[in-house]
């Protein structure tokens, strides 16, 4: 049977082909450690992120404590991927009530507060960043949505449980 996402692709070095001009390669970050409270390491999705940059030219792996959220802006201003893959914990709150434990247990806010509570309270658990102040390493929703990278990646990959729980609206995106 199949054991890693690489086995889906025919033939992977020769089919890849940057999208975005002047980006190049794929940046991957997988099992930032320490993982939140009561989850597992994410072991798989680090082998799995250093198959993939075997075969796509120009790839960052980030994993353990080097995937830190500080370093996600600059690593895409910097290497300018193609590709952004991020295997990681995440968390997601819905807009009708909160559906994970909160990295920080909020109390659960009244109805004109709920799109912001949202925002701020889903995210991906990336490694802290305890040298400056960053004890949870959590990248919310609210941060990506702020992201302004110069270039882009044409493709990003998010790799984690908690997603694809939003709910699709008429003119809405799925979070």
């Amino acid at each position: 049977g199949v054991t890693t996402v690489v086995d889906y692709i025919a033939n992977p070095a020769t089919s890849f082909r940057p999208v975005s001009a002047g980006n190049t390669g794929a940046l991957l970050y997988a099992n930032p450690s320490p993982p939140p409270d009561g989850a597992q390491s994410l072991e798989g999705a680090e082998v799995e992120a250093k198959l993939i940059s075997k075969i796509v030219p120009h790839s960052t792996v980030r994993t353990q404590s080097q995937a830190m959220k500080a370093s996600l802006d600059f690593d895409l201003h910097e290497l300018r991927p193609d590709v952004l893959v991020i295997s990681a914990h995440a968390v997601a709150q819905s807009l009708s009530g909160p559906s994970y434990a909160s990295w920080d247990q909020p109390t659960y806010p009244m109805e004109g507060d709920r799109r912001r509570f949202f925002l701020s309270h889903s995210g991906i658990f990336l490694a802290p960043d305890f040298d400056h102040g960053d004890s949870y390493g959590v990248l919310t929703l609210e941060e990506i949505l702020d992201m302004k990278p110069e270039a882009p990646p044409s493709l990003v990959v998010l790799s984690a449980c908690q997603t694809a729980l939003g709910e699709l609206n008429s003119g809405d995106e799925v979070i």
